[in-house]
């Protein structure tokens, strides 16, 4: 799998999750923010302020994300660096442990893209 399919994989499911908030209330629930940790980036908590606070992550999707991150090898990265162990049981730190690791995925993939594209400008010169 090319690092181009596996980027355009993590922001489609970022993307995606960002527009199910826009057809109306999906989930019955909204995430407590204070739930999310102090530990959550700006980034997850901007992700789940655009969202209104409405999970992200169905069965379906967190499948979806869990295969692509087993996938990470592939491109030289490490799975854990994004998702240790398994995805917690409870509601909202499973919301947190996996919109982190589809951006820290997304990003590594963002900067893995970059630097070839430097190294491939400098070996063009």
């Amino acid at each position: 799998m090319r690092v181009h399919d596996c980027l355009g994989k993590a922001v489609a499911l970022a993307l995606l999750s960002v527009s199910l908030s826009a057809c109306g209330n999906l989930f019955s629930d909204q995430l407590d923010a204070e739930a999310l940790g102090a530990e959550a980036s700006s980034d997850v908590r901007a992700f789940y302020e655009a969202r209104q606070w409405q999970p992200a992550w169905d069965g379906g999707a967190a499948k979806q994300l869990v295969e692509v991150l087993d996938g990470a090898a592939a491109h030289g990265l490490n799975r854990d660096l994004f998702l240790k162990g398994e995805i917690p049981e409870d509601r909202d730190q499973r919301e947190a442990a996996l919109t982190k690791a589809a951006l820290r995925y997304a990003s590594a993939l963002a900067m893995a893209i970059r630097t070839q594209r430097r190294s491939t400008a400098k070996s063009i010169r």
